[in-house]
């Protein structure tokens, strides 16, 4: 996860001009995850989802810290819909649960092709520092986009700074 969620992420936006509008898919999932400074990596972290969401929240640290640097970068997440994270073979949730709750997700939330809807508003329109834009409906996980405020959590300087350590020491 954390090589594609984030590493490689973070390299290819470094390589860019600071003046391209960057539009980043960023997840939900970031929301409810904390990053654990003596553990980056989620070593010994079994739940695929809990390691995907800390991924995810890694990359919004170091995104608001770029956008602080001068990137025109733009946080979008596309809410929620059912995907393979979930699957329990993979450290996600459990039998039970894919069996029930997966297909009644395939019928509440919404369709990939309106989850993409959020990357192009955030193409068409410049998303402030300590927004994104995601799903304006219920709980943010559906609905059409619309710009969100990031948690002051997130907006934290300190934080951010000890995720580009972080990433500095490890971007080799």
């Amino acid at each position: 996860h954390y090589e594609t969620n984030y590493f490689n992420q973070i390299k290819v936006i470094e390589s860019l001009s600071k003046e391209l509008p960057i539009i980043v898919v960023s997840s939900i999932s970031h929301k409810k995850c904390k990053v654990d400074f003596n553990n980056h990596m989620s070593l010994g972290v079994k739940n695929r989802t809990k390691v995907y969401g800390r991924s995810k929240r890694l990359l919004n640290y170091h995104l608001l810290y770029l956008k602080d640097q001068g990137y025109d970068i733009r946080i979008t997440h596309p809410g929620v819909s059912a995907t393979s994270l979930f699957a329990s073979e993979k450290g996600g949730f459990g039998k039970i649960f894919n069996a029930l709750i997966v297909p009644l997700m395939k019928i509440i939330f919404h369709s990939p092709d309106k989850s993409s809807l959020t990357v192009l508003y955030g193409l068409n329109d410049e998303v402030e520092y300590g927004k994104e834009v995601g799903p304006g409906g219920l709980l943010a996980v559906w609905g059409y986009p619309k710009v969100l405020r990031l948690s002051k959590k997130m907006q934290n300087s300190e934080k951010q700074n000890k995720v580009v350590e972080f990433y500095n020491s490890h971007k080799n």
